[in-house]
């Protein structure tokens, strides 16, 4: 494996979930907010194929209880078995998802994407952040690409 492998691969799950987000809104599969994807965790634990969590690495590193929800929501979908990436630009995540029905931005820090219908851009996502854990790379860092 060359230098480049890892690359193209961090580069095609990028594109990948890029694309899955770009799908999952307009089909009513996406949970943003922390709150919201608690209760929806709650619920419907096994409708749910990948939590993404999202904060700039100063505010991860300043916001203690933000810290303690990330921890929580890890070991709970660890435990379910539900694929977990870190994305540090929550900028980008808000400018591929529309904003919410009363106009105002969503809240970012976790956004749920459930499984139905079978999506390859999904699996792709999701096959990535598992094999991730098995290379002793707890919550891996996926980068959306830049538009």
């Amino acid at each position: 494996m060359t230098l480049e492998e890892p690359t193209k691969v961090m580069e095609s799950v990028g594109t990948a979930l890029e694309k899955v987000l770009m799908a999952v809104d307009s089909e009513g599969r996406l949970t943003a907010g922390v709150y919201e994807a608690a209760k929806l965790l709650n619920v419907s634990v096994d409708g749910v194929a990948l939590c993404l969590l999202t904060a700039e690495p100063v505010e991860l590193e300043e916001d203690l209880a933000l810290q303690i929800h990330f921890t929580l929501l890890q070991a709970f979908c660890a435990e379910n078995e539900i694929a977990v990436a870190l994305l540090t630009e929550p900028a980008r995540l808000n400018a591929l998802l529309p904003v919410d029905t009363d106009g105002a931005p969503r809240d970012c820090h976790c956004v749920l994407i459930s499984v139905n219908p079978p999506d390859p851009a999904l699996d792709t996502v999701t096959d990535f952040c598992l094999r991730s854990i098995y290379t002793d790379q707890w919550v891996p860092t996926i980068v959306l690409p830049e538009r």
